[in-house]
């Protein structure tokens, strides 16, 4: 998993921030902000030249909230990683504005 996630960052990363925004699936979401991500066990499954790249955010599945970590492809594609090194992907487009903007 972690060569995978490598080759997709390296292929396809971009540094692009976001203020905070939400994807929703019935009762789950995902939810990105612009804060650097300083999750230890996630950047511990994020090679080194990516990991400035990486932002705080959070996912909330069947009621549990767990901490992640993202980027933004190039092709406009989010890259999610948890701290268990599982990643996951949802479009850009998925996400609405969410929180106060500052």
């Amino acid at each position: 998993m972690k060569y995978l996630l490598a080759a997709l960052l390296l292929l396809f990363s971009c540094n692009v921030g976001a203020e905070n925004a939400i994807a929703r699936d019935g009762r789950d979401e995902m939810v990105i902000t612009d804060e650097p991500c300083v999750n230890a066990k996630i950047l511990a499954h994020v090679p080194d030249q990516f990991r400035k790249a990486m932002s705080a955010g959070r996912a909330k599945l069947d009621g549990v909230v767990y901490p992640m970590c993202w980027t933004i492809r190039a092709d406009g594609m989010v890259i999610a990683v948890y701290e268990d090194g599982e990643a996951g992907m949802l479009p850009a487009a998925a996400f609405k504005p969410y929180g106060p903007r500052i």
